[in-house]
């Protein structure tokens, strides 16, 4: 079954640049039952660009919706700059908020 292309995007709300920091996961965790990772950390500046690649199953889409807000994360944290909103924009450009 081939894989459905997914793709994370973070914007600003509002007209005014935002700050450094777009994105900030300190000892994140992520899983439904059981984890599906060791706690990682995750730090995105404005205007870098970032790969998630891996095996199917590997968790992937749980790291994704984990960084959303639409699962939550096993422990850790994630917390977003200022101004950003955040979302999943998925393969036939079906596009998802939070």
């Amino acid at each position: 079954m081939p894989e459905r292309s997914q793709s994370l995007y973070l914007t600003s709300l509002k007209q005014d640049i935002s700050g450094k920091v777009i994105l900030e996961a300190k000892d994140l965790v992520i899983g439904y039952d059981s984890p599906l990772s060791k706690p990682m950390n995750l730090y995105m500046e404005r205007g870098q660009k970032v790969v998630i690649e891996g095996a199917n199953g590997i968790g992937k889409t749980t790291l994704l919706k984990s960084i959303m807000g639409l699962i939550p994360p096993l422990s850790g944290e994630v917390r977003l700059g200022d101004s950003q909103e955040i979302g999943l924009l998925r393969a036939g450009n079906e596009r998802k908020r939070k």
